[in-house]
């Protein structure tokens, strides 16, 4: 495995991924964020990357784009879905912010997420794949 000094300046790797959050081994942060209203809650499901996406070598800069329930995220060669989810009675907004910190907290890169899938107590959480029937790619 690499450490960070064996990576050309232009390239990071997933140091660390959680409910909230993907850090990368140069100190960027990849987050979301939303306002909560009273009955609903609207995230990204960072635990349904693809586990290839933690062994990859990402070239800078990183790439967010919003996509149909969730984002991709990744560099000119290859992206990664992450699907994002509204647990609600359909109400409330489904829509959330992805943004992407370097190591300082300064903000690189903010995309709004506008069609997160409703879920409930009916309705299972599903990859990609079990959804539009093939790889994201």
């Amino acid at each position: 495995m690499k450490n960070l000094s064996q990576y050309k300046e232009n390239e990071t790797k997933i140091k660390f991924v959680c409910d909230t959050s993907i850090e990368f081994e140069n100190g960027m942060v990849l987050e979301y964020y939303h306002e909560r209203e009273c009955c609903e809650e609207n995230y990204l499901d960072f635990e349904q990357l693809e586990p290839i996406a933690r062994g990859y070598i990402f070239e800078l800069p990183i790439i967010i784009e919003a996509c149909d329930c969730g984002i991709r995220f990744g560099d000119r060669r290859l992206k990664f879905f992450v699907p994002c989810y509204s647990i609600q009675n359909g109400y409330y907004s489904r829509e959330l912010d992805v943004v992407l910190k370097d190591a300082d907290g300064k903000l690189l890169q903010r995309v709004k997420v506008e069609d997160a899938f409703i879920y409930d107590s009916e309705r299972s959480k599903k990859t990609y794949k079990e959804i539009y029937g093939e790889d994201f790619i």
